[in-house]
């Protein structure tokens, strides 16, 4: 799926659900059900992924805070960047080196927001099959 029709599924399932109340709850209950009735997408997890998780995070006074996964420090390869980075004393950011692929769409109720990044969500190209 190309970038575009990503960020396009992206953007209406995000709309979708800060319209629709009850798609926003068949998509926290069920993520990939919600995603292939609202969009006729199938989503295509990770590998070694098994399941999606939604969190709705649409409330303005909460501040949420996501827990990464633990990365298991003995498989990681440093680049050769990183290597010299560590050779002259210096440190490497570990948090960075695992971020999750994201696509910002920048939708809202009332069209798009210039200026704003709106919502992340870890999605990366491969994420839906037609």
């Amino acid at each position: 799926m190309s970038v575009n029709s990503q960020k396009s599924v992206t953007e209406k399932v995000v709309t979708e659900a800060w319209n629709n109340p009850a798609f926003k709850a068949a998509l926290i209950e069920n993520p990939e059900e919600a995603i292939r009735s609202l969009t006729g997408q199938q989503v295509k997890l990770p590998e070694g992924k098994d399941r999606m998780v939604v969190v709705d995070q649409t409330d303005p006074r909460a501040f949420y805070f996501n827990l990464p996964v633990q990365v298991d420090m003995d498989d990681v390869e440093l680049t050769e960047e990183q290597l010299e980075v560590v050779a002259g004393g210096g440190r490497v950011n570990f948090i960075d080196m695992f971020k999750v692929p994201v696509i910002r769409c920048f939708p809202s109720p009332s069209g798009s927001v210039p200026g704003s990044p709106g919502p992340t969500l870890p999605f990366d190209s491969n994420s839906f099959n037609a």
